[in-house]
């Protein structure tokens, strides 16, 4: 039954529930120097569980944060065009779920230099350790930063054409 119940769950709900979770949740095993051994199944069923929630949690600070956010302040792009344009490009539902993806893992890297943060505040990790952390972080934030605004640039280009290609077949009419 957990196995029929885990391939149900849908390539989405992998990328951007999933992973996250299983992001963090290393993170913090290897930043509080954490063992995590499930001793039996129902531990490990316990413990992916858990995990999807902490993904499903940081896929929501995605949308509710993030995203806003990245609009906000002009990072990435936005159309309403997108269920429109996704019947004659099926390809949009792919490149929306890396797209989401991003978001995703720029949500959860924001979550490790928080994390971090407080570690450096309370004094709970060495100051090489902590520079050359929050030095990796900020790597790996302004990389997914920038394939975000990307993605999204991309999305809206497909969009564009996909409306310019309807257009051009309704006036051909």
């Amino acid at each position: 039954m957990a196995t029929e119940n885990l391939i149900k769950i849908s390539a989405y709900e992998w990328f951007n529930h999933f992973f996250p979770g299983v992001l963090f949740i290393s993170y913090l095993i290897w930043s509080q120097n954490l063992y995590l051994n499930p001793a039996n199944i129902a531990d490990g069923v316990i413990l992916f569980c858990d995990i999807y929630f902490v993904g499903l949690v940081i896929s929501r600070l995605g949308s509710l944060i993030v995203q806003p956010i990245a609009k906000r302040i002009k990072l990435i792009e936005w159309s309403t065009g997108y269920y429109e344009a996704e019947k004659n490009d099926p390809k949009l539902k792919t490149l929306l779920k890396d797209f989401n993806l991003f978001r995703n893992v720029i949500a959860t890297d924001l979550l490790c230099i928080f994390v971090t943060t407080y570690q450096i505040i309370v004094g709970q990790i060495e100051r090489s350790v902590a520079i050359s952390t929050i030095v990796v972080e900020i790597v790996i934030l302004v990389i997914f930063l920038a394939s975000y605004q990307h993605q999204s640039k991309y999305i809206i280009n497909r969009i564009n054409n996909s409306k310019r290609i309807k257009n051009e077949k309704i006036s051909s009419f």
